[in-house]
């Protein structure tokens, strides 16, 4: 249970505050007040926190209790599967890949150690960048985030505070200068990538946002795209699928240089 205490003067004698997360990790408390010194609210306060602890771990929802980190990776897969693009769930599977050294442990009893400890390990191996590992963890977060938010069955983060070691070479990213776009729109010119390249340069869509514009996406009375699809993996294979948030939905303007490109290639 995440905890912390708190001691202020409070009629002419110490009150004490503690500050606790519930199963459901929102944030209560309780007081008492009238200690004439902190030592003599002590008992009070080691009382109450060994009350407060079986209390939260008391609802935690007991027929999960004993649930491995495995077993609540598949279960959690198997929901997800219903609301996310197969990219999103393949990358999940990647990300409790890494962590299998959990899999058979009970997930209450996972703490910020043991995901340290692999961390650890993986970055001695050096076949990880830091801007990978950190995206592992706000992975690995969200499925501790429904063991504790939806199911009931942790009672803190294990994922919290854990350190990575930073890239300390930075790549940097470099833009095309005008004259640069102008020669590879020039060169992909007779291309069947020329489109690709077109509005990827001048409009700023994905690839896979690209590759799900059809005809009737493009507005030619208004210049503009309107990006409501994408191509990506399906079950089965590829194809069309929902865009991967609700702000991907959007009408995007296409540059009037660049107009005449897409209606000559519609024509």
């Amino acid at each position: 249970m995440d905890y912390n205490v708190t001691w202020r003067k409070k009629d002419k004698g110490w009150q004490c505050i503690i500050s606790y997360k519930d199963s459901i990790g929102k944030w209560k408390q309780k007081s008492k007040q009238g200690f004439k010194t902190q030592k003599d609210g002590k008992a009070w306060l080691d009382k109450t926190v060994k009350e407060l602890k079986k209390k939260v771990k008391d609802s935690i929802d007991p027929t999960l209790d004993k649930i491995t980190f495995g077993e609540f990776c598949d279960m959690y897969l198997e929901h997800i599967k219903l609301y996310k693009a197969i990219n999103t769930i393949n990358s999940f599977g990647v990300v409790i890949n890494m962590f299998s050294e959990l899999k058979d442990k009970d997930i209450n009893k996972i703490t910020n150690v043991d995901i340290q400890k692999i961390i650890d390990k993986v970055v001695k191996k050096g076949n990880r960048t830091f801007a990978t590992l950190e995206q592992y963890l706000i992975k690995l977060s969200l499925i501790f985030k429904a063991a504790l938010n939806d199911y009931h069955i942790i009672s803190t983060l294990p994922t919290k505070n854990i350190k990575l070691k930073t890239d300390k070479k930075k790549k940097s990213k470099k833009a095309l200068t005008k004259q640069e776009l102008d020669n590879l729109l020039k060169d992909f010119k007779d291309s069947k990538y020329y489109l690709v390249i077109l509005i990827a340069s001048t409009c700023g869509l994905r690839l896979g946002e690209i590759l799900g514009i059809t005809w009737d996406n493009v507005d030619f009375k208004n210049n503009t795209l309107t990006v409501n699809k994408q191509w990506n993996k399906v079950s089965g294979g590829f194809g069309f699928c929902e865009c991967k948030s609700k702000n991907s939905y959007r009408v995007v303007p296409v540059p009037k240089e660049h107009y005449r490109n897409l209606k000559n290639i519609e024509m």
